[in-house]
C-alpha cells in the first residue's frame, strides 16, 4: 500500500487512467497553440476529443485516489450511470 492506500493493482488502474488521457492532452494543447492557423472544424475537433474521452478517465483517477469530484462551478453536472457490460478499456 501506498501513502493513499493504494494497493499495486490500484496503483496500475491509476497510472492506465492517466496514460490513456495523454493523446488527447497532447492533442489539446497542440490545438490551442495553433488555433489561429487552424479552421473551425479542426479547433472544435481538437477540444471534443478531450472533452469526451477524458473527463471518465479523470474520475475514475480522482476515485481510485481517494477523492469524490465535486459539480464546484455548479452546473448541475450529474454522471450518468454506466450502462451494463465489460468496461471499456478492457
Amino acid at each position: 500500500m501506498n501513502a493513499y492506500g493504494m494497493d499495486p493493482e490500484g496503483a496500475v488502474e491509476l497510472v492506465f487512467h492517466l496514460n490513456d488521457i495523454l493523446p488527447d492532452l497532447k492533442r489539446l494543447v497542440a490545438t490551442l497553440d495553433n488555433a489561429e492557423a487552424l479552421s473551425d472544424d479542426e479547433v472544435v475537433d481538437g477540444i471534443l476529443a478531450m472533452m469526451v474521452h477524458a473527463p471518465a478517465h479523470l474520475l475514475a483517477a480522482a476515485h481510485l485516489m481517494g477523492h469524490t469530484p465535486e459539480d464546484v462551478f455548479e452546473y448541475g453536472i450529474k454522471v450518468a450511470p454506466r450502462q451494463p457490460g465489460p468496461p471499456a478499456h478492457q
